[in-house]
């Protein structure tokens, strides 16, 4: 190996060790926040901008600071760490007023078209089905419910 490579690989190593060690610093309830923030702003990005005036109408709310609050304020630190992020949101979506399902935004979720592709397949992208989202619709009602 050249002199040139080894400093190289070296370098390579330190910033891999510098990622890794900055995600090891956060804790369950930032990793999980981060997730829903990154999962509100692709749905955004690839959904909802276009279709805001939609949304709107349908009354959903993937706000991620609100779904962030509400986390933080319903869940133990013990369970967050088993929690999908991407279903998370996908449940909080679907409740309607009073925190009950609604089955008109469930099946706009699970059957409407934006930009040719439907909401749905974002979900399923990241292996979540239309029963993990009813789910945790389910657990967002009991918690949101106390």
């Amino acid at each position: 190996m050249f002199k040139q490579d080894i400093h190289a690989k070296s370098r390579t190593i330190s910033r891999n060790n510098k990622n890794y060690s900055e995600r090891k610093n956060k804790t369950p309830l930032e990793t999980l926040n981060s997730s829903i923030s990154e999962i509100c702003m692709e749905l955004e990005n690839q959904f909802f901008r276009e279709y805001s005036q939609l949304i709107r109408q349908k009354q959903i709310n993937y706000d991620h600071n609100l779904i962030n609050s509400y986390i933080e304020n319903n869940f133990s630190e013990n369970h967050i760490e088993n929690l999908n992020p991407t279903a998370l949101v996908g449940g909080f979506m679907i409740l309607g007023k009073n925190h009950i399902i609604d089955s008109e935004k469930v099946n706009f979720i699970f059957t409407k078209e934006l930009n040719k592709v439907k909401i749905m397949n974002f979900f399923k992208n990241r292996k979540v089905t239309e029963e993990d989202i009813i789910r945790y619709a389910r657990l967002w009602n009991f918690l949101l419910k106390k």
